[in-house]
C-alpha cells in the first residue's frame, strides 16, 4: 500500500510517502527495500507535472511504477493499493 499526499497548486509530494508492505519482503530486507521504493516514486513524480492532474493519473503512474520496481528486484506481482491525497 502506498499513501501520498501531493500539493495540487504546486504539484510537489508533501512529505514522504508511506509505504506498508505485507508478504512481499522478508522482515530484515524491509526496511532498506521501502526506502529505495520511496526513493523511486519521489524520484519519479518530480519528473512530471502534476498541478492540476487527475488523482486517478497519479495513482496509476504510482501503481506502474511500483509494480516495475517490485518486480525488477522480487521476480513478483503483489497487489498495490495506491491512495493519493491532494492537498
Amino acid at each position: 500500500m502506498v499513501v501520498l499526499s501531493i500539493n495540487n497548486v504546486s504539484g510537489e509530494v508533501v512529505g514522504d510517502p508511506f509505504i506498508i508492505t505485507r508478504g512481499v519482503v522478508y522482515q530484515d530486507e524491509a526496511e532498506a527495500f521501502v526506502q529505495d521504493t520511496k526513493n523511486m516514486i519521489v524520484a519519479s513524480l518530480k519528473e512530471q507535472d502534476l498541478r492540476g492532474c487527475e488523482p486517478a493519473v497519479i495513482k496509476n503512474t504510482i501503481r506502474r511504477n511500483v509494480s516495475n520496481f517490485i518486480f525488477k528486484r522480487t521476480k513478483r506481482r503483489p497487489m498495490i493499493l495506491t491512495i493519493c491525497l491532494l492537498d
